[in-house]
């Protein structure tokens, strides 16, 4: 026999329930994530962050030398892209890839 519950559980981090009702929480999908319990959505990754795996409490930062976009149609970056050449990124978490100046060059 089941237990009768007497209590809902807040679904963890890194797990939403969208729907009234259930009996279980789902990951956040790649892309995406969430960093509070009992949560009914999961946050699209920001431009320069990135989440390449189910359930994360936290995107992840993009590398120095790389960039990532948020696209409308998705659920936010799952990976980040290498600065194309002529191009840099000096720092972690980077939306976009800098042109070089005059008298200067990125390979």
């Amino acid at each position: 026999d089941k237990l009768a519950s007497t209590v809902c559980t807040a679904c963890a981090v890194g797990k939403v329930q969208p729907d009234t009702g259930k009996s279980t929480c789902v990951s956040c999908s790649a892309g995406s994530a969430i960093g509070a319990v009992g949560q009914a959505v999961c946050v699209q990754c920001d431009p320069g962050t990135f989440s390449n795996t189910t359930g994360l409490e936290a995107c992840l930062s993009c590398p120095i030398g790389k960039y990532s976009v948020k696209n409308p149609d998705t659920t936010g970056a799952q990976s980040c892209t290498s600065c194309p050449v002529g191009r840099f990124s000096a720092a972690v978490g980077q939306p976009s890839c800098l042109k070089c100046d005059m008298g200067s060059y990125a390979a």
